[in-house]
């Protein structure tokens, strides 16, 4: 089979010699392939340094970005370790405040099962690469987690502390512990045994009597409402107040009572005045506390020291 040629003439627009080429079809084909060979081995050269540099350019900037995440995770580490110790001194506060309030403190077994359980610490994001970088952020999630859990842990005690105080304060505000008049007094006679000043005979007595001069303010000694107010026999005009917690506390030989039966009063608002009504050798109040239906020592209620001085 004849081969086939191709004829290339060349003719210089200067008026030069014009120059004929003959090339045969099948090296006109390798030149092409080899051409289009070197076209796209070029491209794939500048497609891959440009890769390599923008690959370069990424690493340096993810680098940059793993330098200054570390950092940030070491001063979170920092405040976390100061957070932990606000907490360890905020647990020994705990600890005070259950005593204060009367209540046993958590032992150690019972507050790690409080505090304890699995642990919900996030995974750190895929983007993250650098192994250490993510065993870091895991500790330090693992870290916010159990400050978290021992947080409301504290929370919880801090809650059952905040009860038992105003149940406390419930019950102290209702107890008897101030006297019943607040200044010009003596005591004339005190809770149990003596000689009836009318008979002469031994018999008991179930308060204390405040010797005082007429009108003296007589002040109700804890919260409560007023249960009686009138003529009570021997007691003469009497004031009785119930504070709710099996405590009552009478007020007897009033010259005038300044409150009304159902009444809510306050420790230390007034009530009556100080009289001699009754049966009664003078001036003077007779003061009572009754707990539980029985007759109590008014002295070991009030909270300053009473002193008899005949």
């Amino acid at each position: 089979m004849a081969r086939r040629f191709l004829h290339v003439v060349l003719m210089p627009a200067d008026g030069g010699a014009v120059r004929n080429f003959r090339i045969t079809s099948g090296a006109l084909r390798g030149a092409l392939v080899l051409l289009v060979s070197l076209v796209v081995a070029l491209s794939a050269s500048i497609l891959f340094h440009i890769r390599t540099f923008r690959d370069a350019a990424q690493m340096d900037q993810l680098r940059g970005e793993n330098r200054a995440l570390h950092a940030q995770l070491v001063e979170f580490g920092q405040v976390a370790d100061r957070l932990e110790e606000g907490l360890r001194l905020a647990e020994k506060r705990e600890r005070d405040a259950r005593l204060l309030a009367g209540l046993d403190p958590v032992d150690l077994d019972t507050r790690r099962l409080g505090i304890g359980g699995p642990h919900l610490a996030l995974d750190p994001p895929g983007s993250i690469r650098s192994e250490e970088l993510r065993q870091e952020l895991l500790e330090q999630s693992r870290r916010l987690d159990a400050m978290q859990r021992q947080l409301e842990f504290q929370k919880k005690s801090y809650g059952e502390v905040l009860v038992a105080l105003q149940s406390r304060k419930e019950r102290l505000d209702h107890t008897p512990t101030i006297p019943p008049v607040r200044s010009g007094y003596s005591l004339s006679s005190g809770f149990g045994a003596r000689t009836d000043p009318f008979t002469g005979r031994s018999g008991w007595h179930n308060g204390v009597d405040f010797r005082a001069a007429p009108g003296t303010p007589v002040l109700a000694t804890a919260d409560g409402t007023v249960s009686y107010v009138g003529h009570n026999g021997d007691f003469g005009l009497s004031v009785h107040i119930d504070h709710g917690i099996g405590i009552e506390t009478s007020y007897c030989h009033l010259s005038s009572a300044g409150v009304r039966s159902g009444q809510t009063v306050r420790r230390g608002e007034q009530v009556g005045e100080v009289g001699s009504s009754g049966r009664s050798t003078g001036s003077h109040l007779h003061y009572e506390v009754w707990e539980s239906g029985r007759p109590a020592d008014p002295s070991t209620y009030i909270l300053t020291p009473l002193v008899i001085v005949d």
